[in-house]
């Protein structure tokens, strides 16, 4: 069967798809090396040939984009080699997950699977760089750069960012342990609320001094940096904490 039938059968059938392209080929993503990122799909225009994709394309915020078939499919390539049995390093997060959207509404029935949440957790606190770009706990390096080198590249959007991917990170784990994915664990939601709390007056000290203009002087890169110490600590325990929470169901998989 045609990958792109099968695609459109399952969109068609209600499902959203979940899977890595190589965004080097997405024109909207204005990325110029090889970066594959995870994208949900969630609808096929058979008039125009289009994808609806769903991602933070050029750093913006989650949203949609439409691509055309020809453009998806260079970009799939290289999921294609991610996946040939020749490849001792296959990625795990390279295979293809569709969640059926409920009938009555437009959330989505999710499948959990605790050694893809895992791996994802594991690559956050193990942290990455990709180009100029930068994954998981590897972003306070580069805020840390940018305080002591280059504090004029630091953005309120930047921190925002940070203090929503903590916000979605704790409603997450909220559902899965309500859902008795993971056992609950009144410390790591202690912790996780801290941390939200944390990131969210670093971005408001960030705008306070914007505002004094006086994110050049000495004493303010001390308090970033301070923060941002607290911060990236507190971060490490949380994510290892929740990383050991997971590992103790594997028994039950």
């Amino acid at each position: 069967i045609n990958f792109f039938d099968f695609l459109i059968d399952q969109l068609k059938r209600g499902y959203v798809i979940f899977l890595r392209i190589n965004q080097k080929y997405i024109p909207q993503a204005k990325v110029s090396f090889d970066y594959n990122h995870e994208v949900l799909i969630s609808g096929y225009d058979g008039d125009t040939k289009e994808f609806t994709v769903w991602d933070f394309f050029d750093g913006n915020k989650y949203d949609c984009i439409n691509i055309e078939q020809m453009t998806l499919l260079k970009a799939l390539e290289t999921f294609g080699k991610l996946n040939h049995p020749d490849n001792p390093d296959k990625d795990k997060t390279s295979k293809i997950i569709a969640f059926r959207k409920k009938k009555q509404g437009i959330a989505t029935d999710t499948r959990y699977d605790s050694h893809i949440f895992s791996f994802l957790l594991e690559r956050w606190l193990k942290g990455e760089k990709l180009g100029n770009l930068y994954y998981g706990r590897a972003c306070y390096e580069l805020l840390r750069y940018d305080i002591n080198y280059c504090v004029s590249n630091l953005s309120v959007r930047t921190l925002h960012v940070l203090y929503d991917h903590k916000v979605a990170s704790l409603k997450t784990v909220i559902y899965l342990m309500e859902t008795n994915k993971i056992k609950y664990d009144e410390s790591i939601i202690s912790n996780m609320k801290k941390l939200m709390e944390l990131t969210l007056l670093y971005r408001n000290i960030l705008m306070k001094h914007g505002l004094m203009d006086d994110l050049e002087s000495v004493s303010c890169k001390n308090i970033l940096l301070s923060y941002l110490g607290r911060i990236d600590a507190l971060d490490k325990k949380v994510y290892t904490q929740l990383y050991k929470a997971i590992h103790k169901n594997f028994f039950y998989v």
